[in-house]
């Protein structure tokens, strides 16, 4: 989770914030907010997708350090991360609640995203992986 901490120190910084005004924009508490900066705790899926939002950042990015950090990124770096999630489920190292809840985050950035490319091609593909 180092990584994860130095990441989201630089997202927060390069969108000119404090970490007081961060928590007041992502509407998560101070405390919780300071305790992942310092890498004392981890967020969880629900937190993540305030954060990725919040920050307009990647949560590709954010968790794995893949792609480009903000949403406007390719849609290999998002294919990527779809691949890595599955490994992780086939490794069984996250449910298939996490999992869902993972591309659920992947699939909002994907309608928010400036790409058109993300937008016709990946999110067709969450859709119908969702609707099956």
């Amino acid at each position: 989770m180092e990584n994860f901490r130095i990441r989201l120190k630089q997202a927060v910084e390069s969108n000119g914030l404090s970490v007081k005004q961060f928590a007041e924009k992502s509407g998560m508490p101070y405390a919780t907010l300071a305790k992942y900066m310092n890498g004392t705790r981890s967020p969880g899926m629900e937190q993540l997708a305030a954060i990725v939002t919040s920050l307009n950042i990647s949560a590709d990015w954010l968790l794995f350090g893949n792609g480009e950090k903000n949403p406007g990124h390719s849609l290999m770096a998002m294919k990527a991360a779809v691949k890595q999630l599955v490994k992780l489920r086939k490794d069984e190292k996250i449910s298939d609640e996490k999992l869902e809840k993972a591309f659920l985050i992947m699939y909002r950035d994907a309608l928010h995203s400036r790409d058109s490319k993300i937008d016709e091609a990946l999110v067709d593909e969450l859709y119908d992986f969702f609707s099956s």
